[in-house]
């Protein structure tokens, strides 16, 4: 065995182990879990972005705010009927022009408590109705027409 043939086999002989411990290292010790965010940062979603956006610019049409965030026309209405049907904003159908998302200011009325009334009072329009059909129907059972 040559000069070199023996350097080489000792050279292996050193790095071999190290790789080894390096390995099992690697291999025991638990990976840390992938972390999207920086401590104490929160997730701005195109909701938080809509909401954002109308608060500052006080009033604002869908296309408007299309061309802003760049978000699908269909999806930025439903976004909007959400945000409306939370009390969070208006969303506007005028007869003429665009659609618009306007800001509810402090000191109006909520909008999502009074759009509960509106179906409380729908509900409760509905229930004496169907009373008032089942009272009919039970008469008319009476006098035989039924």
């Amino acid at each position: 065995m040559g000069l070199l043939d023996r350097a080489t086999q000792i050279k292996r002989k050193a790095v071999i182990p190290k790789l080894k411990g390096k390995i099992e290292k690697e291999i025991t010790q638990k990976p840390e879990k992938p972390r999207l965010f920086s401590e104490g940062e929160l997730l701005e979603t195109e909701l938080d972005k809509i909401l954002k956006i109308v608060r500052e610019s006080k009033k604002i049409t869908l296309f408007e705010l299309e061309k802003r965030l760049n978000i699908n026309p269909e999806k930025l209405e439903e976004y909007a009927k959400v945000l409306d049907d939370e009390g969070l904003l208006k969303f506007t159908y005028p007869i003429i022009g665009r659609s618009f998302l306007k800001s509810l200011e402090e000191g109006h009325e909520n909008h999502a408590s009074a759009k509960k009334q509106k179906y409380l009072k729908l509900g409760l329009f509905g229930l004496i109705l169907l009373t008032l059909m089942v009272i009919v129907i039970i008469i008319l059972r009476g006098k035989g027409v039924i």
